[in-house]
């Protein structure tokens, strides 16, 4: 489904899912969206995945910025016939990340105090995860994070000369000597508790079973109050009432009960 909307007076449109390679679908199909919205004006996408990290530096719950991807998904939605008026067949893959929104990424997260990876994404077919022998090759090769998308939809972009911006979320770890048993649940409760609400200028709003606190960072050095009293919600923006001393630095992190 694609919604349709206005962020800060640019008109967006939205991908409510995706359709992934494993679900039966070919390259073509999964990427079509991609082709509605270059046909509907869109300039710049915005692509997100759920991954699970193979950077021993990654935690559940990171964000990564990517910079590069590693195709392993055996399908191309470039193979057959195409519209060459559109673009290439053999389509240039140099900068199909593009620098320049990689770097407004990282400027934007330092800005909030946002820790975000800049990494390598690896796309698998799935949909079963990977082999401990298998983490520890993509690792290998160079890989940071794995997951079973984006890399068709980044290619279909690239061929339509559209700039892209790809994002995971790290919802579990593939660390060879580490690997742990995981399930789907696991990864989806990862992907929806870590998933912050941005409040612009003020604080990121977390919302999980963990409890209600708010980490206060000091010069170099996070710590963590718990809060009982003192959150108000206000159009979107949260409002310190009690609980924080005068001369601490800004809020990042306000985490509360569903």
């Amino acid at each position: 489904m694609l919604l349709f909307g206005n962020i800060k007076g640019k008109k967006v449109v939205l991908m409510q899912g995706r359709f992934h390679y494993y679900e039966g679908y070919s390259a073509r199909e999964i990427t079509l969206p991609v082709m509605v919205m270059k046909l509907l004006g869109v300039k710049t996408i915005i692509i997100s995945n759920a991954s699970g990290g193979l950077n021993p530096n990654f935690t559940r719950g990171d964000l990564m910025v990517i910079t590069d991807h590693i195709n392993f998904i055996p399908d191309n939605p470039l193979r057959g016939h195409i519209d060459h008026k559109l673009g290439q067949r053999f389509t240039d893959m140099y900068n199909c990340y593009d620098n320049k929104l990689v770097d407004l990424a990282e400027q934007s997260a330092r800005h909030l105090r946002l820790p975000l990876h800049r990494g390598v994404y690896a796309a698998l077919p799935g949909p079963n995860l990977e082999t401990k022998a298998e983490y520890r090759y993509l690792r290998s090769i160079g890989a940071d994070a794995v997951g079973m998308s984006t890399a068709p939809e980044v290619i279909m972009a690239r061929f339509l000369k559209m700039r892209v911006l790809g994002l995971s979320i790290i919802t579990d770890l593939g660390i060879a000597d580490a690997l742990k048993p995981i399930g789907a649940t696991q990864i989806i409760t990862t992907a929806r508790k870590d998933n912050a609400l941005l409040v612009p200028g003020r604080a990121l709003v977390e919302r999980n079973s963990g409890g209600t606190y708010i980490r206060l960072l000091s010069g170099s050095t996070a710590t963590e109050k718990p809060v009982t009293t003192g959150l108000r919600g206000d159009g979107g923006m949260v409002e310190i009432l009690s609980g924080v001393q005068e001369g601490e630095d800004v809020i990042t992190y306000i985490k509360e009960n569903n």
